[in-house]
């Protein structure tokens, strides 16, 4: 038998959301059987699947040691400490108690995949460790998350709930919409001064990529917005404010040059000669695209942009003004 008192971390939620974390080697079909069969109490009663866990209620599993380790989750430091090179280093932007906010490296994954290279969520796990501000070895299922996602070769911030309520708080206002997301970009040609771009969306799995139409011709397509605002255009390039309304995979890359301005490096959806030509001037392997600013409930986070970014602009004779301001994280 094994009681478990529910803190904060594990409350409101549902009881089997809770037990498929906590047993993640279990099928779905066991946890519902022994919830019927009584294996699974809640405060001592019988608990349906739908019951909403409170702090200091009390989970009761009737199984012997043997199979809950064998169907429980176990996480210990050195599973991080493997994954993250501990002499790589997290960017912090913003810290609390609550959350991290970090600017995030292009080249680098925000989550793990099947590649098994090392990504943001295990720097960040490595770092709150190092700090004490996570232990993996006392929480039961909770782990801190990234709750927005960057390509691979976007640059920019993510935020990293450190505890299951600011989680919930920010994955509920990114869902509601209640977020602003500011990017800057550099793309190709002369812009308009300011633009809106709303197109119906659709991405294939097979290929990875994604694309837009001007109208709606299937079921499967998804609306979507971006609004633009030119800060500058200097030798046939434009500097782009980009504020996301909605956040699908490879948005911003696809949607500006399906209007015939794709970001510079893009190495997806980018005009190749281009490319070719700020590849062998700067060894550039990535698209121009920095998530600047994420404001969050009256609270803006915000990351200068890369070096590489940088000197780009200078090298292209971007006023130096708003040059500053990007290094500083201080554009209005």
């Amino acid at each position: 038998m094994k009681e478990i008192l529910i803190t904060e971390n594990e409350s409101n939620q549902r009881l089997d959301r809770f037990l498929q974390k906590l047993l993640p080697n279990a099928s779905k079909g066991f946890i519902q059987k022994m919830l019927r069969k009584k294996n699974i109490k809640l405060n001592q009663q019988k608990a349906e699947a739908s019951d909403f866990l409170k702090i200091d209620d009390c989970v009761t599993l009737y199984f012997s040691d043997e199979t809950y380790k064998k169907f429980s989750r176990q996480l210990n430091e050195a599973d991080y400490y493997q994954k993250s090179a501990l002499s790589d280093s997290i960017n912090p932007v913003f810290e609390s108690d609550h959350l991290l906010v970090v600017n995030k490296p292009a080249g680098l994954l925000t989550q793990p995949d099947k590649s098994g290279e090392k990504s943001l969520i295990d720097q960040a796990l490595t770092y709150l460790i190092d700090k004490k501000a996570y232990d993996p070895n006392r929480e039961l299922t909770f782990a801190p998350a990234c709750s927005n996602r960057l390509d691979r070769n976007t640059s920019g911030i993510v935020l990293i709930p450190k505890d299951f309520k600011t989680l919930q708080m920010v994955n509920q206002a990114i869902r509601k919409r209640e977020t602003r997301k500011i990017y800057l970009t550099l793309v190709v040609g002369e812009t308009e001064a300011s633009g809106c771009c709303r197109h119906y969306f659709e991405k294939s799995s097979e290929t990875n990529r994604s694309s837009v139409a001007d109208t709606l011709s299937s079921g499967k397509q998804q609306s979507v917005l971006l609004n633009y605002r030119r800060l500058a255009m200097r030798q046939n390039t434009s500097l782009l404010e980009i504020d996301l309304k909605t956040g699908k995979s490879h948005q911003i890359r696809v949607q500006l040059a399906h209007i015939n301005h794709p970001i510079i490096g893009d190495p997806k959806y980018g005009d190749p000669d281009i490319n070719k030509q700020f590849r062998k001037n700067y060894q550039l392997k990535f698209q121009l695209l920095h998530s600047f600013s994420y404001c969050l409930d009256d609270q803006c986070y915000t990351a200068p942009i890369p070096d590489n970014f940088l000197k780009i602009l200078k090298d292209l004779n971007y006023d130096m003004t708003l040059l500053k301001e990007l290094t500083h994280g201080l554009l209005e």
